[in-house]
């Protein structure tokens, strides 16, 4: 290539100005379709829409700690000087965290709380009622919004939408992002460099990221500096992916045919 072909560069572009275009040209694109995914599989999905609880949880009033249920209104003046004294099981009933509390009972007392003898119990302060008790739809009620459309899914989220019974997740498909690595020195990785040449190791550091970030990485081999070789691997990358990005090429080198060939595909 002759050298008045070369790009001269009178100003460089800041990077926050390069950042805020791309992410103005991001705005503009079309959404990525929708898939629905299992809620276990979902950790750094993007929620595609709101997302409401399917049940409560608890769906039934359930103990929250070890002990006896009860039915507080039996218990009410009971003090350390006139303990109130209950059947076992009709009047106090063994439960264990967890289990649902009978209908006819409305409070439990923890283990620690009473004094147990053969087929009764001492209480030595009234119970309360639904004390230590989870009632339904404490943590979650159906109906809820759990999630509004746009959210990234986190741990927390998907424990929540597991206890309201959403076992699917509507979310976008991760973004497609072809890495193409650019430059006749560069060996793939695995291949021993000779002289003048060196491992293309940008290009997986890059895909690592984009993992990272949510993205879908295709990481090309190395693309050596010619035109129709460039051409060819750029427009089979805009036709295959999301984004494209393409490493190397674009100075103001003799061989640095990047920016021209976007240029002439349209870009």
């Amino acid at each position: 290539m002759m050298l008045s072909s070369r790009r001269i560069y009178l100003k460089m572009m800041p990077p926050e100005d390069a950042r805020r275009i791309l992410l103005q040209r991001a705005s503009t694109s079309p959404e990525l379709p929708v898939e629905e995914v299992e809620t276990t599989q979902a950790l750094e999905r993007v929620t595609a829409a709101p997302i409401y609880a399917r049940a409560s949880s608890p769906s039934f009033a359930a103990a929250a700690m070890d002990g006896y249920a009860v039915r507080s209104q039996l218990t009410f003046g009971a003090s350390e000087a006139q303990p109130v004294t209950l059947e076992v099981p009709a009047q106090a009933e063994p439960i264990n965290t967890g289990d649902p509390v009978p209908p006819d009972k409305d409070a439990v007392y923890k283990i620690e709380e009473v004094h147990q003898q053969a087929d009764t119990i001492e209480v030595m302060a009234p119970a309360f009622p639904a004390q230590h008790i989870r009632l339904v739809g404490e943590e979650v009620t159906a109906g809820d919004l759990l999630m509004t459309a746009g959210e990234k899914l986190q741990p927390r989220h998907i424990g929540r939408l597991l206890a309201a019974q959403v076992w699917t997740v509507p979310v976008r498909r991760k973004p497609t992002v072809t890495v193409i690595p650019t430059g006749a020195e560069c060996l793939p990785v695995g291949q021993p460099p000779g002289k003048g040449q060196f491992v293309e190791y940008n290009g997986p550091m890059i895909a690592a990221a984009l993992s990272q970030w949510g993205c879908t990485p295709q990481l090309q081999q190395p693309v050596p500096d010619k035109e129709t070789a460039l051409v060819q691997a750029i427009s089979q990358a805009v036709a295959d992916s999301d984004v494209v990005l393409i490493i190397a090429g674009s100075s103001a080198g003799s061989r640095d045919f990047v920016p021209n060939t976007i240029a002439q595909l349209g870009g």
